[in-house]
């Protein structure tokens, strides 16, 4: 008796799954060449656009410290075609590192003030599926329907089957409806 040639489980083209990798491989590399393009072609556009971004950062703190004038100044000062990325990438990580402190002290506070006033404050009172159908109601309106009508669930039941009930193997289907 002749076997039948095994099938090749792997179809013949590539799956979804397979050219993800490199769709993200060839966008990653076309970003790279476009941003070194685009840096080599408009570099005084470029820098012209990010130390006017900075000089408007540094208006913005100097009412809190004036450590950043004399960068501000020399920066008015430069052509924007003499600058480097390094330069830029200089004078961004200082602002950056300034304002890095006050903004993790800020998310902190707002974590704190959410954490106490939030969630857990509404549900600390005995939790059943009537009350979460209750919480859900009362954010999200098409459930309100179902809020009154106090769904349970039940277990199947051998001599009647649900709409909603497991479904039966084939020889619990015969011992509870063909047995007879």
């Amino acid at each position: 008796m002749m076997r039948p040639p095994m099938s090749n489980s792997r179809a013949s083209w590539p799956s979804s799954d397979d050219t993800a990798a490199f769709n993200l491989i060839v966008i990653i590399v076309g970003l790279g060449v476009g941003a070194y393009l685009l840096w080599t072609n408009d570099h005084a556009t470029i820098s012209a656009w990010v130390m006017g971004l900075t000089h408007r950062e540094i208006g913005w703190l100097h009412p809190i410290t004036n450590r950043f004038d004399l960068a501000d100044r020399e920066m008015a000062g430069s052509d924007p075609a003499g600058v480097t990325l390094q330069d830029l990438n200089g004078i961004l990580r200082a602002i950056g590192l300034y304002v890095r402190i006050p903004a993790v002290a800020f998310v902190v506070i707002l974590a704190a003030v959410c954490a106490a006033c939030a969630a857990p404050s509404r549900f600390k009172r005995h939790f059943d599926l009537d009350g979460l159908i209750e919480e859900q109601a009362a954010g999200f309106p098409v459930i309100t329907v179902f809020a009154k009508r106090h769904l349970k669930l039940v277990a199947p039941q051998p001599e009647k089957v649900l709409p909603a009930d497991y479904a039966l193997t084939p020889a619990e289907w015969i011992a509870r409806f063909a047995s007879d």
